[in-house]
């Protein structure tokens, strides 16, 4: 008797009764359904979905994480398939098997500085059935030093290559690393396996916009980028962060993607429903898909879907906590606006789903007590009740680094939602951060106070500051 094999099928078979027809064709979630089949049983997806009318592929990407053993559960995937199925006997899925053990190995590497990979299917219709990814490689942001995650990356590469990368590649993507200078880091790598040329994705985050000319001057992009600044200067009054992506090869290609990000994944933000709007009236994106990404956002249950929960995730269940919910998170990540020199901008969006663990709170014992009185007293006094200033100055650096990451990528602190306007508050929050930061004996903190000001200054009305 065969023994069924897990796969991604179990999990997507939940959600896809919320994915809109007019962002997914039936022949798009027929295609999706079959690659579904084929990919490991780790719930965690992605749909790359143009935003124009003439265009209806949608593709899938497949997220794996070091946590839980993800890339041991992606390797022995790959080699129960290569039994029954020939095109996982083919070089590049015997190199990404290999890759993902060393991966995995705590000792290696690749272990530290690579946080998860995502394998991107390309579905056209001329060949739908092509099962060859690209395949993006996530970089620990908590580790990266661009000349040593150079380094290792190169050595990720050529496992997944099989060979050594060319020269003219290797040194325009060393620029690429080289040129980063805090906080601009590179994000991803992706590794372009099913395309016809030789080049790598390279996603950049965290660059401010006054560095982003320099960057791209610095690795050899062929146009001016002023217009470039310009177009993220504008995101970014809506947004909290843009990723830089670009193909790099044995030149930097000219065009530009902008992916767009909201710090909140889970759930609708709702800076999303002005800027979808945005989208269609410059004819970006029809009036159905805005709909239909919009209707996407929610989560999945055991209790609200007509099919059944994968087996898996019913057997992990029960060794969770009694008041843990075993869910499906259905997210609209971010968008991607596509910048060619001389050419309109085209959209495309990111949707997925992911499995979590949602805690029901109302179930937790809150009635702990706590002495909050001891435990400042602990932090910040000395047994005979002096201030301790050692631990004080500590906790005020703790704090200034908090707030100095806090800002966005144009120096916007953002807090609460104004449902009103559908915006979130900025030019109150940063006003009052950057009056705390200014109060500080910290270059850094002064040099953030100074461009909030700047921020304020151009946003000034008439009479007085609105709060946004």
């Amino acid at each position: 008797m065969l023994t069924k094999i897990p796969t991604l099928t179990d999990s997507l078979q939940n959600v896809l009764a919320h994915i809109s027809s007019e962002i997914a064709t039936p022949t798009a979630i027929s295609h999706l359904q079959k690659l579904a089949k084929l990919s490991a049983p780790i719930p965690r997806a992605g749909f790359e979905i143009r935003l124009d009318k003439e265009n209806s592929q949608v593709d899938l990407q497949q997220g794996i994480f070091l946590q839980n053993k993800e890339p041991q559960i992606l390797a022995e995937h790959i080699n129960k398939l290569a039994l029954s199925h020939q095109e996982f006997n083919q070089p590049v899925w015997n190199r990404i098997s290999k890759f993902c053990k060393i991966w995995s190995d705590s000792s290696s590497d690749l272990y530290s500085a690579i946080s998860d990979i995502w394998l991107e299917f390309d579905i056209h219709e001329s060949n739908p059935d092509l099962l060859t990814p690209c395949i993006f490689l996530g970089i620990n942001r908590d580790s990266f030093e661009p000349l040593k995650t150079f380094s290792i990356i190169k050595i990720a590469l050529e496992l997944l290559y099989g060979q050594p990368i060319n020269d003219s590649l290797c040194s325009n993507l060393y620029r690429c690393f080289t040129a980063c200078t805090s906080p601009t880091r590179i994000s991803h790598v992706g590794v372009m396996l099913s395309r016809q040329i030789e080049a790598l994705r390279i996603n950049v985050s965290k660059i401010p916009i006054y560095d982003i000319s320099n960057y791209l001057q610095e690795i050899g992009y062929p146009n001016p980028a002023e217009e470039i600044e310009a177009l993220v200067d504008e995101i970014l009054d809506t947004f909290d962060n843009v990723r830089l992506c670009f193909d790099v090869g044995k030149k930097i290609y000219p065009t530009l993607g902008l992916e767009c990000f909201f710090d909140k994944q889970s759930g609708l933000d709702p800076r999303w429903l002005p800027f979808l709007d945005n989208l269609v009236a410059k004819g970006l994106c029809t009036t159905e898909k805005r709909n239909g990404l919009i209707a996407w956002v929610g989560y999945t249950t055991p209790s609200n879907t007509t099919k059944p929960w994968a087996s898996h995730l019913i057997a992990e269940s029960l060794l969770q906590p009694s008041e843990n919910l075993s869910i499906l998170d259905r997210r609209l990540s971010h968008i991607k606006l596509t910048y060619k020199p001389e050419s309109s901008l085209q959209a495309k969006a990111y949707i997925g789903f992911v499995h979590e663990w949602l805690e029901n709170k109302s179930l937790v014992n809150n009635n702990q007590p706590q002495n909050i009185r001891s435990t400042q007293n602990e932090n910040f006094s000395s047994t005979s009740g002096e201030l301790n200033q050692s631990r004080l100055n500590q906790a005020i650096e703790a704090a200034t680094s908090f707030l100095l990451n806090s800002a966005n990528q144009k120096g916007w602190w953002r807090d609460f939602d104004t449902y009103l306007h559908s915006k979130t508050s900025d030019e109150w929050v940063t006003a009052y951060v950057g009056t705390a930061l200014a109060s500080l004996n910290n270059e850094k903190a002064k040099l953030a106070a100074h461009q909030a000001w700047n921020l304020l200054l151009s946003r000034r009305h008439s009479s007085l500051f609105i709060v946004n």
